[in-house]
């Protein structure tokens, strides 16, 4: 779920809807719509809003090379881990 988290747009959700439908699921209405609530508001802005803009600031890159640099760099460090 980690890795899924780097891809721009869709990554976030991907990873906390699925917590989100759980615990809805599971009865626990509060603590998956405060979730919902905040993943949305907060994580959704700072994923598709500032991350682009710090990142892209810093590194004067286009954010698509960014994406491929950091699935490469992801790549590349489980693949010396599993060694």
């Amino acid at each position: 779920m980690t890795i899924l988290s780097i891809i721009p747009g869709i990554g976030a959700p991907l990873v906390w809807v699925p917590v989100v439908i759980v615990l809805f699921l599971n009865g626990q209405y509060l603590t998956a719509t405060l979730l919902l609530v905040w993943c949305a508001a907060v994580v959704g802005t700072i994923d598709n809003f500032l991350r682009p803009v710090l990142v892209g600031r810093d590194a004067k890159m286009p954010d698509l090379l960014i994406l491929i640099g950091t699935l490469a760099d992801c790549s590349f460090s489980v693949r010396s881990d599993s060694s």
